[in-house]
């Protein structure tokens, strides 16, 4: 049998615990690949708006996996890459309402 992990969102302090280590974790990779699998690069809409409708941003661990590591790369579903945190700053900002300067701060 598998083995679960659930977070108890009822109690703040394990939640906090939670997002902290999963910050911690991705905080330490060298570089983080997303994988927008509801994208399709051949579609007629811009490449732009379905970056930007993807539902990468509206998952839970999406704000760690954007902010914590130095490096992120974004592929559309047939793995082709659309861009980094980097050049996608602006548009990310647009989209998540993060600040571009904070998005992409140097890692201690």
């Amino acid at each position: 049998m598998g083995r679960y992990c659930c977070i108890d969102k009822t109690s703040s302090a394990e939640l906090s615990e939670a997002i902290n280590s999963m910050y911690r974790w991705y905080q330490e990779a060298v570089v983080c690949y997303v994988f927008l699998s509801g994208v399709f690069r051949q579609q007629s809409h811009s490449m732009a708006v379905q970056f930007a409708q993807s539902r990468w941003f509206t998952r839970g661990w999406t704000l760690q996996e954007l902010l914590a590591p130095e490096s992120v790369i974004f592929y559309w579903r047939d793995w082709t890459v659309y861009g980094t945190k980097t050049s996608l700053q602006d548009a990310i900002s647009h989209i998540t309402g993060i600040p571009t300067n904070a998005i992409t701060l140097p890692k201690d």
